[in-house]
């Protein structure tokens, strides 16, 4: 074993590639067409990367100093998302029959509205392995 081999950072600066599953059947979601259907698929840093520790850096000190304030499950929500979309770098996915465009406003608004999605991101980044080389 070689220690370099474990350098989550560089790892999770690099990003993976979560393949997403239907909510319910756990089937790999698809575009469906033709004979060679295209799997969508998120490319996410991980959690020990520079952007994602670098925005929880920032939230922490957002709150520092302020009286301890009522949880807001809408905000935390939003908060949640923002950190998602700063850490997607790449998509594949179709909406109403059209490609969505990997922006960080766009995937924000992704994540609000397919609570499915956040989650299956949101779990895949906070797993180490999934972004460690074999």
């Amino acid at each position: 074993m070689d220690l370099l081999k474990l350098d989550v950072v560089k790892q999770a600066n690099s990003g993976a590639l979560l393949e997403l599953v239907h909510p319910s059947t756990g089937d790999l979601l698809t575009d469906e067409k033709g004979k060679n259907p295209k799997t969508f698929f998120l490319r996410l840093l991980g959690s020990d990367s520079d952007t994602y520790r670098n925005a929880i850096k920032r939230r922490f000190e957002q709150t520092q100093g302020k009286k301890k304030q009522k949880v807001d499950l809408d905000e935390a929500q939003r908060k949640g998302a923002e950190l998602l979309a700063r850490c997607t770098t790449e998509c594949y996915l179709i909406e109403d029959g059209k490609a969505v465009e990997c922006t960080h406003s766009e995937m924000m608004r992704l994540y609000l509205k397919y609570p499915w999605l956040r989650e299956q991101a949101e779990e895949f980044i906070g797993d180490r392995s999934n972004l460690m080389m074999s």
